[in-house]
């Protein structure tokens, strides 16, 4: 082959290349913007930065200092964004869409409290937020550190709450799938087509019902250390254990919202 011909076919195969990739990227670009469009996903990516920047300054002594800071800023970043979820949560309790009336008497109890709590968490965490950044704008003898700690008693309410529900729906959802699974799907394809259907719904509810189980057990423990009087002076875990339980959730958390 000709050097003018080699260089031909690599042009080919260049442009083929490009083609591809910007086909690739054509692809993925609809399903990025419209996972990221919600702004829970958009908090949940945040966290995994903001997590994630935090260990990369506790291996990466050079830059520790700069790493650190910046998951710090992405923090605040996520502050914003709560302000927000107050109306989400008197959604709830007016509309009692956090409730699981399937689930039972504790269905609706946890629900109920899940939304309360997040009622008193949301306020509590703005004000920390305006003693953080602006203590000027609203003086008084209680700090923000303080006022942090009250909202996380809340959300350690809510978070209570929501592990119980998912223990409750679990054994519920594993109750229906056993039963099924047991009763059979009948006579005929279309019996058997529908049980399949539902047998694999359970299925992916079970699992997703495990992921927020999860994520509730990982936030208890760093939310009971934030929820003390002196979390800031006295931690009850270490820096890195807690934190380390935040970033595994944020690797759960948008592993969950992906898999929606």
């Amino acid at each position: 082959m000709t050097e003018d011909g080699a260089k031909s076919v690599n042009d080919v195969a260049g442009t083929k290349s490009i083609d591809q990739a910007s086909s690739s990227l054509s692809n993925y670009l609809p399903h990025y913007n419209r996972f990221f469009a919600s702004s829970a996903n958009q908090d949940k990516g945040l966290k995994v930065i903001q997590w994630t920047l935090w260990l990369f300054s506790k291996v990466y002594s050079k830059k520790k200092k700069e790493l650190y800071k910046t998951s710090i800023d992405i923090s605040f970043a996520r502050y914003l964004l709560r302000f927000f979820g107050l109306p989400s949560a008197i959604e709830a309790i007016q509309n009692k869409t956090w409730e699981d009336p399937a689930s039972g008497y504790l269905g609706k109890v946890t629900g109920k409290l899940m939304s309360l709590a997040m009622a008193g968490y949301y306020p509590l965490e703005h004000l920390a937020y305006i003693r953080w950044t602006s203590p000027e704008l609203l003086p008084g003898p209680i700090t923000a550190n303080k006022l942090s700690a009250y909202s996380c008693r809340f959300w350690l309410v809510y978070l209570l709450a929501e592990l119980t529900q998912s223990i409750v729906r679990l054994r519920r959802l594993y109750a229906s799938h056993n039963k099924l699974l047991k009763d059979g799907s009948g006579d005929g394809e279309p019996n058997k087509q529908n049980a399949d259907e539902t047998c694999l719904a359970l299925r992916q509810s079970i699992n997703n019902e495990w992921l927020q189980l999860s994520r509730s057990a990982l936030f208890t423990l760093p939310c009971i250390n934030w929820s003390l009087p002196k979390w800031d002076t006295e931690p009850w875990l270490s820096d890195p254990c807690c934190n380390g339980l935040m970033w595994v959730e944020s690797l759960v958390s948008i592993y969950q919202a992906l898999r929606a």
